[in-house]
């Protein structure tokens, strides 16, 4: 249990997260995935403009297999 590989969104963006629909730069940057109907964002109201932040090197790690491995492309 690494408290590093985690992060607090709220449950329908974790959703979207977890299923490898949305993901994070390495600069706090919200990436779509173009598999994505972009209807849900409008929705749900997510603005995918908004930058959540830096991210520690460890989060980074963690964010970089999530891009590669379960972001769907």
């Amino acid at each position: 249990m690494d408290g590093n590989n985690g992060l607090l969104l709220s449950p329908h963006i974790d959703k979207l997260f977890d299923n490898g629909y949305i993901s994070f730069s390495n600069d706090g940057d919200m990436i779509v995935s173009n598999k994505l109907d972009p209807n849900i964002l409008n929705i749900w109201s997510i603005d995918s403009s908004v930058n959540v932040g830096s991210f520690n090197k460890k989060q980074v790690e963690y964010l970089y297999f999530h891009r590669q491995h379960i972001l769907k492309k």
